[in-house]
């Protein structure tokens, strides 16, 4: 064989070594790429699901128990106590994630909890229902609520596209 041959067979095995290297590398990068985002689309879900469980939390004041008035208060305070928990914990992990995330996440919250707040407060002074027909509850709107939680799905959404999507 020639040393000609040779070299081309070398240069050509080194060539399809750094392709396949290449390749490798870069599988290996958007591999990591999809879980990172999946990771984030579960923590920015579980986020808000920490807000819709704060709004159903008038609903089950005003369906406690009549019969149990302390056992209901200390079940309703610790169950409120473990959201507002929540509430905390995914307020400050998305703060690491990104600030214009955190930014629409923290104003959702504090617009959940002014009016889920005003709602649990008439909710305690309201009497406990002691039949099915007073298990119906009027009052309770979170439409201002819309806006907020379109905003924060808007900037999640911005957070999690794809690089070359943000340009375009």
């Amino acid at each position: 064989m020639s040393s000609q041959v040779l070299v081309l067979l070398l240069g050509s095995a080194v060539i399809a070594a750094l392709v396949s290297a290449a390749v490798g590398l870069l599988t290996q990068y958007w591999t990591a790429r999809l879980q990172v985002a999946a990771r984030r689309r579960e923590l920015y879900a579980k986020a808000l699901e920490a807000c819709a469980a704060y709004r159903e939390l008038p609903y089950a004041i005003r369906r406690r128990r009549h019969d149990q008035p302390e056992e209901e208060r200390i079940r309703l305070s610790e169950t409120l106590r473990s959201i507002q928990q929540q509430l905390a914990f995914y307020t400050a992990w998305i703060e690491t994630e990104s600030a214009e995330v955190a930014a629409s996440y923290r104003a959702l919250v504090q617009a959940t909890r002014r009016l889920a707040g005003g709602h649990m407060h008439s909710a305690w002074e309201a009497a406990a229902p002691q039949s099915d027909a007073q298990m119906n509850i009027t009052g309770i709107e979170y439409a201002e609520l819309a806006p907020l939680e379109a905003a924060y799905l808007a900037s999640v959404r911005d957070h999690l596209a794809l690089w070359w999507v943000r340009f375009w």
